[in-house]
């Protein structure tokens, strides 16, 4: 039931995110991060006035950075 709770709590952040997306601190260049807090990972997004673009769900000690030619 692990994937069933890493889910709820992923929509759930997005909610929080889409809600207030620039209350999470800049994290590099113009996206920002918020980290998930039953598990490992974090969400990094960027935002417009009417778009979330998530770009990684990245776990917090695995390949650091892969993503980062997304941004």
């Amino acid at each position: 039931m692990t994937a069933v709770r890493f889910e709820a709590e992923f929509s759930r952040s997005v909610e929080k995110i889409q809600q207030a997306p620039e209350r999470w601190p800049r994290y590099l260049g113009d996206s920002r991060r918020f980290l998930l807090h039953q598990f490992p990972f974090e969400i990094v997004y960027q935002s417009s006035a009417s778009l979330v673009l998530v770009l990684a769900v990245a776990h917090g000690h695995r390949r650091p950075g892969y993503w980062r030619g997304r941004v």
